[in-house]
């Protein structure tokens, strides 16, 4: 594939993106916003691939607000798009558009070569592995392994947590009948 149809797809998805989430000057129909998105639901694999091989980022981190403890998450603008739309969670549109604009850009300034680009590098491979947790793999946990660790260290804190007030209500229990008895 060369350079013209990448940039072309590209922009059509760009559009898409725009009419969908009323980045236009007129408001889009609800007919042209489910077609839009039925086109952005279908090629998105396909426009991740193009924004990799052109090296624009669309990985961003944010942290939630402090009342949700704080914590950072990542997530990326193509992927999560219609996730958590209208909340301020949700990745902001004009993003997708920039990142759109930025990968386009370089495939028009012709920085990138499509030979020079190993597709090997993009494949995935879906096998289930269990490792041991070290310190280097540690550093190499993507957000979805982090939360699914802390929900898991939370939950037995949780658990040690209610152990622990259960033990001292048996002792305090003739205390506690005390503080409340009316009589």
């Amino acid at each position: 594939m060369d350079n013209k149809e990448t940039i072309n797809g590209l922009e059509i998805f760009r559009n898409k993106v725009k009419i969908y989430f009323n980045l236009n000057a007129l408001r889009s129909t609800p007919e042209e916003k489910s077609k839009a998105r039925e086109y952005l639901t279908r090629n998105t694999q396909k426009i991740k691939v193009y924004l990799e091989k052109s090296k624009t980022p669309i990985e961003l981190t944010g942290r939630t607000a402090p009342a949700a403890g704080s914590f950072p998450f990542r997530y990326n603008l193509i992927d999560d798009m219609f996730n958590n739309e209208g909340t301020p969670n949700a990745p902001n549109p004009n993003h997708i558009v920039d990142a759109l604009n930025k990968a386009i850009g370089t495939y028009e300034s012709g920085e990138l070569s499509t030979k020079l680009i190993d597709d090997s590098n993009l494949k995935t491979n879906n096998k289930k592995e269990t490792t041991i947790l070290t310190e280097e793999n540690l550093k190499n946990l993507s957000l979805p392994q982090v939360c699914q660790l802390l929900s898991i260290g939370a939950w037995f804190w949780v658990a040690a947590g209610i152990v622990f007030i259960f033990s001292l209500g048996v002792k305090l229990s003739p205390y506690i009948t005390l503080l409340f008895d009316t009589k």
